[in-house]
């Protein structure tokens, strides 16, 4: 799953997640709450998935999150080539910004 953020009317890589990795995570922090994302390869089926956490609490120490849930909520799930995009607000930034994430065969 390759994950770009929009920059100056530009995509820009900003991370990746192969097969077989951890899922990554994003925050989105909005006037009713913090949201948390997880997203990730699943290899038992060949897609990509995002998620949001339900009920959840997020915290951040430096480069490591840590995530406590009551489950999740699907978001999306990618077959080869196809891409979904958020607008988050995340905690390293206070301006929102567009995220995509793409699965592909190299994932």
């Amino acid at each position: 799953m390759n994950v770009e953020m929009q920059l100056d009317n530009a995509w820009t890589p900003a991370y990746s997640v192969a097969s077989g990795d951890p899922p990554g995570s994003l925050s989105n922090n909005s006037p009713g709450g913090r949201d948390m994302y997880i997203f990730g390869v699943d290899p038992l089926v060949n897609e990509g998935y995002i998620a949001r956490f339900d009920k959840g609490e997020g915290t951040q120490a430096s480069s490591a999150q840590l995530v406590a849930s009551a489950g999740y909520i699907a978001i999306a799930r990618l077959g080869i080539g196809e891409s979904h995009e958020l607008a988050v607000v995340t905690d390293i930034s206070g301006d929102p910004r567009h995220i995509r994430f793409t699965y592909t065969a190299d994932n």
